[in-house]
């Protein structure tokens, strides 16, 4: 038996990208592995190869394209084609991303759907109606044409997992179906460890360093923290917002400097482009602090954070949006937050930056949860085991 992956594209170094690819490698172990992608950068291809798994291209673009869009029906058409020609009915089909979950519910073979969280691009109101006027009513027609796709897919899914309970209420909401079971997030705790830098110590020195990633989009809720920090800065004026960036979005970007220069705090923010894997826990454990924002009232946008979970494995205490309370434990391992209340948000950052004593213990706490529940192998183990269970039937 080999197990085909069906994702939508590996462009970007998201989390959900490296979702799969810890999994993926880790289900290397015991079964052959290939990912069967529209599109994928080198950099991934890359990785996935040092694995041994081979990634396959099918189309020249993917849903980052306004060409893949016009051309949909037949893209549809094209995907199922080709992946009947790979997948033998004896193989096994996992699915993270709309298309995929869809094609695979066009082929004989059983079908495991990961649901990372419900298409944003079609459920998610909130994060559509911030939009550009251009991409907002984009969005709502693709929605109302296609989003029927999406809801076969799930239906037609033999088991669907997703991250974990938060997100599995939204799937029940949205798709009115049960998740058949919660993987949580993982992180590799070797690697995800305090790690200091002289370097970056020194580069720093005598700044108290709050950690942001942001995609620019409402997932990450930037402005609100943007909106916080002159609150921060009047109690902890050697405050310092260091901003990695995870896509490049250059006139979002422009408007969150121009509003942070319009709150006079642009001083503050530090946009260092895209960090490199190898460097996160370094960012991690030079940072007093980490901060994710996602706006609770976007679907999907605070149910998880790889942010957080990596953080807390490197003893740095979080900030963390309200959403889903299965990572951040409040008061216990930092504190969870409603972001639109940047007072609220303001309030409990300065609290950790002026508490020392406090910020030590929340990151021990951190750690210790990451080390109980966040490991990869124990999400590859929920895949395998539902593997099992379902070829064996």
């Amino acid at each position: 038996m080999k197990i085909y992956w069906l994702h939508s594209h590996f462009l970007y170094s998201t989390g959900g990208t490296r979702f799969v690819f810890e999994v993926a490698k880790r289900l290397k172990r015991d079964y052959e592995v290939e990912m069967v992608v529209e599109r994928t950068s080198d950099y991934w291809k890359d990785k996935f190869d040092q694995e041994g798994i081979t990634v396959k291209e099918i189309l020249p673009f993917s849903s980052n394209s306004i060409v893949y869009w016009f051309l949909f029906p037949f893209i549809l058409l094209k995907l199922i084609r080709e992946f009947k020609k790979l997948v033998g009915e004896k193989d096994f089909i996992i699915s993270s991303m709309f298309p995929m979950n869809f094609v695979a519910g066009k082929i004989k073979s059983s079908h495991l759907m990961y649901c990372l969280e419900p298409y944003a691009f079609f459920y998610d109101e909130k994060m559509i109606n911030n939009l550009p006027p251009v991409r907002k009513i984009g969005s709502k027609l693709l929605a109302f044409f296609y989003n029927k796709y999406d809801r076969e897919g799930v239906e037609k899914a033999d088991k669907i997992l997703t991250i974990n309970q938060a997100v599995a209420t939204w799937v029940k909401t949205i798709y009115r179906r049960q998740a058949d079971g919660v993987t949580y997030l993982g992180v590799d705790t070797d690697f995800f460890r305090p790690t200091k830098d002289h370097l970056l110590n020194e580069k720093y020195k005598g700044k108290k360093i709050i950690f942001h990633s942001t995609d620019f989009t409402l997932l990450k809720g930037t402005e609100f923290l943007v909106k916080a920090l002159p609150e921060i800065v009047r109690k902890v004026p050697e405050c310092s917002v260091l901003i990695s960036e995870t896509i490049k979005e250059e006139k979002r970007k422009k408007d969150l400097i121009n509003l942070a220069e319009k709150l006079g705090v642009s001083d503050k923010i530090i946009f260092l482009g895209h960090v490199s894997y190898d460097d996160l826990p370094k960012y991690y454990t030079l940072a007093d602090l980490v901060v994710f924002s996602g706006d609770p009232h976007s679907r999907g946008a605070a149910n998880a954070s790889l942010t957080v979970v990596e953080a807390m494995a490197c003893e740095t205490p979080v900030v963390r949006s309200i959403g889903c309370e299965e990572e951040v434990i409040n008061e216990v391992s930092g504190y969870l937050t409603d972001p639109r209340d940047t007072s609220d948000l303001a309030e409990k950052c300065i609290h950790v930056l002026q508490n020392k004593k406090l910020a030590r213990k929340m990151g021990r706490k951190g750690r210790e949860r990451v080390l109980k529940f966040f490991q990869w192998d124990k999400v590859a183990e929920v895949f395998k085991n539902n593997i099992l269970k379902m070829t064996q039937i």
